[in-house]
């Protein structure tokens, strides 16, 4: 069976802060996409406090 491609939607700044603002989870832009990022632990929150 083949690859089954799916078209990749892009979105403009003030779309993705748009969207961003009333989101339930955290997510970057790059490039006209979006991704999610991974939840935040308590070592992860040390451990940028503590960068110089």
């Amino acid at each position: 069976m083949g690859k089954v491609l799916t078209k990749k939607t892009y979105y403009t700044r003030q779309e993705y802060l748009s969207m961003e603002k009333d989101a339930d989870y955290k997510s970057e832009f790059f490039n006209g996409e979006i991704f999610s990022m991974a939840g935040k632990s308590r070592n992860h929150s040390i451990i940028c406090v503590n960068m110089p």
